[in-house]
């Protein structure tokens, strides 16, 4: 592993524990700040200044406290519309501004005990075939400020990304029970084959000695058997991965190898093969089109889902970041496709009787909250008022966001504000809701028994080095950072590219 190469500690800028900016997980140009956003960074480092000087604290090591974090939700509050806490004018979290002045009264706010299940995480796998080829795109999958390396410094920005690190951030470093290691395309260039995803698994399990991840197979069912037999991702691969790998479910990127879900000569062998596997979880990637070139939107769209979903019932589709598109987008076919998850919401409230599809907000989530939430609240509140809170899955895109810790303490106190229900007749969430979404949904769905893991992991060995990490110090910061500009986004390009001409060499 390598010794990051680390900045001076008197950072006159210190990361902030939840962004400001939304910023890119590689798969959509990123946004550039707004005057808002810019808003909420100005009034927090106004209140932490005060809050630090009250406290004897630096403004650095105050904002790496609960009542920090609470201090960041608190200012997007003030910006956005609420007067205090989650209850006024549009504000999207249960933060009172004394939970910013204190930082044991602000633990207590973050401290319920929810059964976290986190259904998209990913690293790299540093032996893969791309590295020669990618190495340094793929150093700025995570494009994080660099606090801990030079920003020239490739091989520092590249133990961000690998398993180490993830095991780090997600079990040490976040209240994750349970986590679900996802595929990242193209399988062939090797940046997450599924015998590593399994060999994550098995780590994990091993060192924590108790049930702390599930892995699933990346599958392209437009590749052939010789192509995918290079990382066992076609669909003659499916039931070797889950007699020789364990594999627990089926992840795919219609968007990365160009099909659709209800083409019933390339997606449905897919599913035979599934079913006859034992596999019940087919994990779809749908919206975010930008990171797969051209021809990718008009693949990522949900409007082949209720076709697949009602000719499979034995399998449960979960639709990965629930059909999120960036902006509104205009397709070569001439269709139109709202920005947010509103197409999505749309197929769904038009076919009711499809109870073997889900939602699951890795990035959405994230995107909205760096936003403000504002957005949050129109996502959650349309997702759980087409699906109900029982069939939305939490997910993270680990490690590309940093630690989840900083998503799971916002849906601790993410609310829809009384204004939104009124105006759009959504319902508040309760802590039945985020207990179901946080981790109840998906251990139902994968075969976790979330009673057993709970008991099982409250004594684990990351459970109680965690504990020994955060006795009597600071939370950890890992602010989740991506792509902010044009520039980052096209350097991010360059990885695909290299993989594209690494897929076509071998195929």
């Amino acid at each position: 592993m390598w010794t990051p190469k680390r900045k001076s500690d008197h950072d006159l800028d210190p990361r902030l524990p939840i962004p400001t900016q939304i910023v890119s997980n590689g798969e959509y140009l990123p946004e550039p700040q707004t005057p808002r956003q810019k808003q909420v960074e100005a009034l927090v480092a106004d209140l932490a200044d005060r809050r630090a000087r009250a406290l004897g604290v630096s403004r650095r090591d105050f904002l790496r406290t609960a009542a920090g974090t609470a201090t960041v939700m608190f200012a997007m509050n003030q910006v956005y519309g609420c007067s205090d806490g989650g209850s006024g004018d549009g504000g999207a979290f249960s933060i009172c501004e004394a939970d910013t002045r204190d930082p044991a009264r602000a633990r207590e706010v973050f401290s319920a005990d929810y059964f976290v299940m986190d259904v998209q995480t990913h690293h790299v796998d540093l032996d893969g075939a791309w590295y020669q080829v990618a190495k340094d795109a793929v150093a700025n999958l995570r494009f994080t400020d660099f606090e801990d390396c030079s920003p020239s410094d490739t091989d520092c920005k590249l133990s961000l990304v690998t398993q180490d690190h993830f095991i780090r951030e997600m079990f040490l470093e976040s209240q994750t029970a349970v986590g679900v290691m996802s595929g990242i395309p193209p399988g062939v260039g090797g940046l997450l084959p599924n015998a590593t995803m399994a060999a994550t698994r098995d780590r994990v399990n091993a060192l924590a000695n108790s049930q702390r991840m599930v892995a699933q197979m990346l599958i392209e069912p437009t590749v052939s058997e010789a192509v995918g037999a290079i990382s066992r991702t076609s669909v003659y691969d499916i039931e070797r991965n889950v007699k020789d790998l364990g594999s627990a479910a089926i992840k795919c990127y219609p968007g990365g190898d160009v099909w659709w879900l209800d083409d019933e000569k390339v997606a449905y062998p897919m599913y035979e093969a599934a079913v006859k596997a034992g596999i019940k979880v087919i994990a779809v990637h749908k919206g975010f089109p930008q990171l797969f070139g051209p021809q990718a939107a008009e693949r990522v769209q949900s409007i082949d889902i209720p076709k697949a979903a009602r000719d499979w019932p034995q399998l449960n589709f979960v639709i990965y970041h629930s059909g999120y598109f960036p902006s509104e987008t205009t397709l070569a076919s001439g269709t139109v496709v709202p920005a947010g998850i509103e197409q999505f919401a749309r197929v769904m409230e038009q076919n009711p009787d499809l109870d073997n599809v889900y939602a699951e907000i890795g990035s959405t989530f994230a995107v909205a909250i760096a936003g403000g939430a504002v957005a949050g609240q129109e996502i959650l509140g349309r997702l759980i008022q087409v699906l109900g809170s029982d069939r939305i899955c939490w997910g993270t895109d680990s490690v590309w966001w940093g630690s989840p810790q900083w998503q799971i303490d916002a849906m601790k106190v993410f609310q829809i504000s009384e204004r939104v229900q009124n105006e759009k007749g959504y319902a508040a969430i309760t802590d039945e809701d985020r207990a179901r979404i946080l981790g109840l949904n998906s251990a139902r769905l994968y075969g976790v028994d979330a009673d057993a893991v709970r008991c099982s992991v409250a004594n684990d060995s990351f459970t109680l080095a965690r504990a020994e990490l955060q006795s009597g110090a600071p939370r950890p910061v890992t602010q989740p950072l991506g792509p902010r500009t044009r520039r980052d986004f096209l350097r991010l390009q360059a990885f695909e590219d290299a993989i594209d001409h690494l897929r076509k060499s071998v195929g």
